[in-house]
């Protein structure tokens, strides 16, 4: 019996968000307002029209003594290859955003390299999708993640499919 190993495809993305601010407040002169201004002194933030959709597609890919440790999906899952279309769809099934898997990564080798070794690899997508879908999905091909919150979407959890062995 063979052991499984899950790949793990994790996507990381840090967002570093700076303000600048200097000066004594109380050196400064206080502007004075006209009747316009003092109406509506400080506007309505509006919501981001984008959300970033980050995320990633895992596969286990077996190694044979000799093979070149590349990360190149075989058998049922030739069509994950990097340029591979990656769809977004909202919860109502809808595409709303398109792009395509970027350079596979490789995340963990494990195994015997006299017999056989485990190679996980990663696909990884950024893509922006409109904002206030609530929930959305990836497809590549025929695979779909699971439906994933929009506030999770741009965490280093993202969207993520981990594609199971192919027996």
């Amino acid at each position: 019996m063979h052991r499984r190993i899950l790949p793990v495809a994790i996507v990381g993305l840090t967002l570093v968000l700076a303000g600048c601010g200097s000066g004594d407040a109380e050196s400064e002169p206080t502007p004075t307002l006209t009747t316009e201004e003092s109406a509506d002194p400080s506007p309505t933030p509006t919501p981001p029209e984008t959300v970033e959709a980050v995320g990633g597609v895992g596969l286990s890919i077996f190694l044979l003594p000799g093979d070149e440790e590349e990360c190149i999906a075989r058998a049922g899952y030739s069509q994950i290859r990097e340029g591979a279309q990656v769809e977004i769809l909202d919860s109502a099934g809808t595409v709303v955003a398109v792009g395509a898997l970027g350079a596979p990564k490789t995340s963990e080798i494990a195994g015997d390299p006299e017999t056989m070794q485990i190679m996980n690899c990663a696909w990884t997508f950024i893509l922006d999708a409109p904002a206030g879908g609530g929930f959305y999905r990836a497809r590549v091909h025929e695979w779909e993640s699971d439906l994933v919150p929009e506030g999770a979407m741009g965490s280093t959890d993202g969207i993520l499919m981990i594609l199971p062995d192919h027996d």
